[in-house]
């Protein structure tokens, strides 16, 4: 129904018996007769477009111009949540990095060297697997490699890793204590991902996995085949839940892990 005809119906209805007898009113009628006979002639409806449009073109233009304030107004407060976000994720990670120097140096119950000695028994398993190649031309990655021991142990058997953990203030501690040994400040996913396939003949990841949820276990072991060699290696330690210290007291320790992980279920999921 076009504008002319439904000013018509209007008109016709407050023009109607039931309407005088009620007294309806409505207002503006006038100016919508008005408008209703100005759109019959072309030249002067057009004349009177143009007329209204240049009378309200400064309002339009104020309009206009609060709109735009509105919406940079409301880019700048987007633009400052995210910038609040970065801040606090940043405050965060400083914080639990922090937390992870200290708690390594005050509450972790074996000393570096029980860790070594502990970790002696892969380097065996290593020296069998790959007897006879050169332990140098290998390409090991140690995901989380935290305060190194497992690198620093690898470095006196003869082999070479590259070490990979997100915690900025402990690879700086390590940077000074062990200059030698090259770290890369990366989250051990995001680290694979950018790696490419088929390119390390060892991965390992000491006390890792049971700070990840099952999907990002499972989307980390994926990463880790695929960058993997042909008859690679894969190690991974995590607490043993058999062990009842280790799974009533120890776990417990450390705030930020998620899960046990039984040995059973970690072969699974691999």
């Amino acid at each position: 129904m076009g504008e002319a005809s439904k000013l018509d119906l209007i008109d016709s209805l407050m023009n109607s018996e039931e309407a005088r007898k009620i007294k309806i009113r409505v207002s503006n009628l006038t100016g919508l007769r008005f408008k209703r006979r100005l759109n019959r002639i072309p030249l002067l409806n057009y004349g009177y477009r143009w007329i209204r449009a240049i009378i309200y073109f400064p309002k339009k233009i104020d309009e206009y111009e609060q709109f735009i304030r509105r919406y940079e107004g409301f880019l700048n407060q987007e633009k400052q949540e995210k910038e609040r976000k970065v801040q606090e994720e940043k405050l965060s990670k400083e914080m639990m990095d922090m937390f992870y120097l200290h708690y390594n140096e005050k509450l972790l119950p074996d000393s570096r060297e029980k860790v070594k000695n502990r970790s002696i028994q892969y380097i065996e398993r290593l020296d069998e697997f790959f007897d006879g190649q050169d332990k140098k031309s290998l390409s090991i990655v140690d995901l989380g490699c935290g305060e190194c021991e497992w690198i620093e142990l690898l470095n006196e058997h003869g082999y070479k890793a590259l070490g990979v953990d997100s915690n900025q203030a402990v690879i700086e501690k390590m940077h000074r204590l062990l200059p030698e040994i090259e770290i890369q400040e990366d989250n051990a996913y995001e680290y694979l991902i950018k790696e490419e396939s088929e390119s390390k003949d060892i991965i390992t990841a000491f006390h890792m996995i049971e700070h990840m949820d099952i999907i990002s276990q499972m989307k980390l072991i994926k990463e880790c085949f695929r960058v993997l060699k042909p008859g690679g290696m894969l190690i991974m330690e995590t607490p043993d839940p058999a062990n009842i210290l280790t799974s009533t007291y120890y776990f417990h320790l450390d705030p930020t892990h998620i899960k046990i992980i039984p040995s059973e279920l970690l072969t699974f999921t691999m």
